[in-house]
Parts: C-alpha cells; sequence; structure tokens
C-alpha cells in the first residue's frame, strides 16, 4: 500500500531529521526519490510544479479582492494581490518568492502605515486617508442576536448569523 511505504519513508526521513510534513512540503513521492524534472536542494530531493491562477471577488457592496500567481519550472513564485474596501482603503502587494527569499512590494493607502521598509518588504504609503470616526455595533433594542457555533474558530466561540444583507449602500 502507498500510505504504508509513505509512512515507512517518513520514518526513515525522520532519522535524517525531516518531518512527514516537511516531505509533503517537498513533494517527494513514497519511495524517497525524485521524478523527472526535479531538483535538489539541501542535498534531497525536491519535486517542482509549475502553476499558475487567478480570481477576482466582488462583494456587491464595493469591495473587491483580485489574486494572481505563478510558479515556474526553476520553484521561483511570482504574485501579487489587491484589496480595495468600500471605504476607500487599498493594498496592492506584488510578491517573489525564489531562491534568494521573499519580497513584497506593497502599495496602501492604508492609517497606521510609513514608507519603512521591514524585512524584505518595500512600503508605498499612497494619499493615506484620514481615520474614520468609530461606529458602535450594537445589536438593536428588543431583537436577540442568533449565533452559531463555529468549527473553525474553537470550542464555545459562537458567531452572529445574519438573515439578510443590508443592500442599502451603494458603489460610487
Amino acid at each position: 500500500m502507498q500510505l504504508e511505504a509513505f509512512v515507512q519513508d517518513s520514518q526513515t526521513k525522520a532519522d535524517k531529521g525531516i518531518s512527514g510534513q516537511e516531505l509533503l512540503r517537498r513533494g517527494v513521492n513514497s519511495a524517497g526519490s525524485a521524478e523527472e524534472g526535479d531538483r535538489e536542494e539541501d542535498g534531497e530531493p525536491q519535486r517542482v510544479n509549475p502553476y499558475s491562477f487567478g480570481y477576482s471577488s466582488y462583494d456587491g457592496l464595493g469591495s473587491h479582492v483580485t489574486r494572481h500567481e505563478s510558479k515556474d519550472d526553476t520553484g521561483r513564485v511570482t504574485g501579487y494581490y489587491v484589496v480595495e474596501d468600500v471605504d476607500g482603503r487599498k493594498r496592492t502587494v506584488h510578491y517573489v518568492a525564489d531562491k534568494d527569499g521573499f519580497r513584497a512590494t506593497v502599495h496602501t493607502n492604508e492609517q497606521g502605515t510609513d514608507n519603512l521598509d521591514p524585512a524584505s518588504v518595500k512600503m508605498r504609503v499612497e494619499n493615506r486617508m484620514p481615520h474614520p470616526p468609530p461606529t458602535p455595533r450594537t445589536p438593536s433594542q428588543g431583537s436577540p442576536v442568533k449565533t452559531s457555533p463555529s468549527p473553525g474558530l474553537g470550542d464555545g466561540v459562537d458567531v452572529p448569523v445574519l438573515d439578510t444583507v443590508d443592500q442599502s449602500v451603494k458603489k460610487s
């Protein structure tokens, strides 16, 4: 069985200090050998599977999210994502991950950001938006808030359940 072979191979690799999760990350097959088109990294075979994908999502209220990413046959990953909120905040991040590490350039107008470049990230703050006044978020008097258990957040965590979405917000 392939699962048994993988478990045995994981044990062999564990003896060398490589976890099963690391094997999965590297994409090594159950026999522990690299397939054609693979490359060596840290003395261990690593499978490179080129890919490309992208998507855009609009919520109908003015928010928009876009992402595109690709990986070439050398393992270099390039991509970008854009987040636009209905209140005018916008963040665009272009990134590269390759043998030289992860590098990103961030263009944003979000509050609390500055043109400081931490780690391998280039920050470009453009036309920073003013802080909006805080808006209290309390349920209207007399109407109970419906909640539902959220398994993704752990036991005992309930999240509000919306019956309807307020469609009165219009795009500008």
